[in-house]
């Protein structure tokens, strides 16, 4: 099914949850698996302070005194939910209105195929979270990835091959959600990914070696010298993104850097993994904008 007719079924979204999250009310005396709830009898649509879009479903057993609840926002392959079940003799206490103070407090992880992706940016600006507004993927015979300062491309990968973004609060106002780093896994077989991360500047409860590389950043001396170290059964390059247009690594109007990690099987020989990354990073371009996502 199409995720913006799914997004939109309250009825199927419950009959998947139901799958995977079984609940059971007592009958006679005895537990009763629920199979399929039908449509809600109440579903209100609202945001969180960070323009993401939720939907709220009710529904009311006939035959006990238990309602279902479940708080839902689109994400690349479906919904992401938080259920409550609760007596209908507790109508009276406002779990919406909870929960919407929850929200705010919510970081989520988008991830999905490159299809899944297109599809999900193509949905009406209504159901679409906002930090995604500006985000496009082409794919073809190069995959292309503009994410607000980040211009990311690649060569042809599988289709199968997924693309995940981990959002953060913004340090500079700890109100505004943004996506902190976009992860390609060029070759789930092989574990190949490339990794750019938005790093900003620690906190004073962060370790040292964390206040060291941002130290180092702040001065042009790259600590990330672009070397191979191991990781397991990896090899990983890190280098921060430069160009022309951000020749110093840290943008210091809002504090924050951009640092691109490849990471390869070490199966390759290391010439070719440095040949590799090389190649990875040079198809990367950084713009002078101070957030991750224009806004």
């Amino acid at each position: 099914m199409e995720l913006s007719r799914f997004i939109k079924s309250p009825g199927l979204i419950m009959d998947r949850f139901l799958k995977g999250y079984p609940q059971r009310v007592q009958m006679a005396g005895e537990p009763v698996g629920i199979v399929s709830l039908g449509e809600p009898a109440e579903a209100r649509s609202w945001s969180d302070m960070h323009g993401r879009p939720w939907q709220t479903y009710i529904w009311k057993s006939k035959r006990t005194d238990m309602q279902f609840v479940l708080h839902c926002t689109p994400e690349v392959e479906g919904v992401t939910c938080r259920s409550i079940n609760k007596s209908t003799g507790t109508e009276t206490f406002d779990d919406g209105l909870a929960f919407r103070e929850l929200a705010d407090r919510i970081l989520i992880h988008y991830g999905g195929t490159i299809k899944s992706w297109k599809e999900f940016l193509n949905l009406d600006k209504a159901w679409l979270p906002k930090e995604f507004d500006k985000m496009t993927i082409q794919d073809g015979k190069t995959l292309k990835i503009q994410m607000g300062r980040v211009h990311y491309e690649a060569g042809a990968i599988p289709a199968e091959s997924k693309i995940s973004v981990f959002t953060a609060f913004d340090p500079l106002d700890r109100v505004q959600i943004i996506p902190s780093s976009l992860i390609v896994s060029r070759d789930l077989n092989k574990e190949t990914y490339d990794v750019i991360t938005n790093v900003f500047r620690p906190s004073e409860d962060a370790t040292q070696e964390e206040k060291r590389l941002w130290s180092a950043l702040l001065s042009n001396q790259n600590p990330y010298d672009g070397t191979i170290r191991v990781l397991g059964d990896h090899f990983i390059v890190e280098a921060p993104l430069t160009n022309s247009r951000a020749p110093s690594a840290v943008d210091k109007k809002s504090e924050s850097a951009f640092v691109f990690s490849c990471t390869r099987s070490s199966k390759l020989a290391k010439q070719k993994v440095l040949e590799e990354c090389s190649r990875a990073r040079a198809q990367i371009s950084l713009f002078k904008e101070t957030n991750l996502v224009q806004k």
